[in-house]
């Protein structure tokens, strides 16, 4: 969900879907495959950033969608974000990338701590 709770997101099968009235009514949104979707992050009513497996990631930005290259083709499982320029995902592995240029760039922010 958004700040604004009207504004929500989910994936419904391989079909991502939004609302803009509190989850009363759903819209299809073509141009996204959502069976690659893992976890959603809005920031803003009109912004979105979907990531997924081997390095998936969509960017929603005022009614169009942005694929982003990521440096590595891993599973991603999260996703927090700030705004349409600034988010960070979580790898499969633990390790987090952050983007503070809507996903030109990404920097390793943490290593996880090597098992026993």
């Amino acid at each position: 969900s958004a700040p604004d709770r009207r504004y929500r997101w989910r994936v419904n099968g391989v079909v991502v879907e939004r609302t803009t009235d509190g989850g009363a009514t759903w819209a299809s949104l073509s141009g996204m495959p959502g069976a690659q979707v893992l976890a959603i992050a809005s920031p803003s009513a009109n912004v979105a950033w979907f990531v997924g497996r081997a390095g998936t990631v969509f960017v929603f930005r005022e009614g169009a969608w942005t694929r982003i290259t990521f440096p590595e083709s891993i599973g991603l499982t999260s996703v927090r974000a700030v705004s349409g320029r600034e988010a960070q995902a979580t790898a499969l592995d633990g390790r987090v990338f952050r983007t503070a240029d809507g996903g030109q760039t990404w920097s390793l922010q943490e290593i996880p701590p090597l098992p026993f």
